[in-house]
């Protein structure tokens, strides 16, 4: 659970020092969800891997 938070908080984090505009918190929010998406098909696969 913790990496999902991190993945979310990762882009906020990167962007804090620079000025918050509507097409970075965009891009913020697209990264956050590709990387929750991507950390949860591994860890879905990784559940499958060790339950097969």
């Amino acid at each position: 659970m913790s990496l999902l938070i991190l993945a979310q908080l990762g882009p906020a984090l990167l962007w804090g020092d620079a000025p918050l505009d509507a097409g970075r918190i965009s891009l913020s929010i697209m990264i956050a969800l590709v990387m929750s998406v991507y950390l949860g098909v591994l860890i879905y696969r990784g559940v499958q891997r060790s339950s097969a």
